[in-house]
């Protein structure tokens, strides 16, 4: 089985992972995943935050190369 990952789609907060697996060519699944950008807050929590400029640039570099 193979398994391609790529960045399929970067907002503001979040990036969509999408996964197509396959086998001898033919397509069997495909799984997507959204992560959200995120910090730890002063009483143990998280809330979203912004992705940092530097790492959308190095996800969109990897969108642009493999998407």
């Amino acid at each position: 089985m193979d398994i391609d990952g790529t960045v399929e789609d970067i907002g503001r907060k979040s990036i969509r992972y999408r996964f197509d697996f396959s086998r001898d060519g033919k397509e069997l699944a495909v799984g997507k995943i959204t992560a959200v950008c995120c910090r730890h807050t002063a009483d143990h929590g998280m809330e979203s935050m912004e992705i940092p400029e530097e790492m959308r640039a190095k996800l969109q570099d990897d969108t642009v190369t493999r998407g």
